[in-house]
């Protein structure tokens, strides 16, 4: 997923529905850049 900054990737997890039946226990929100493939940054 690609979120504006951490708030805007923080609310939009909260909404999984698989967290809001405490599917998901845990989560740990990190950046990352593909660097290859369809959602890489063209260069």
């Amino acid at each position: 997923m690609t979120a504006d900054d951490l708030d805007v990737a923080t609310a939009l997890l909260d909404e999984d529905p698989f967290r809001e039946v405490g599917v998901v226990a845990r989560r740990e929100i990190r950046e990352w850049v593909q660097v290859m493939g369809p959602w890489a940054p063209s260069a």
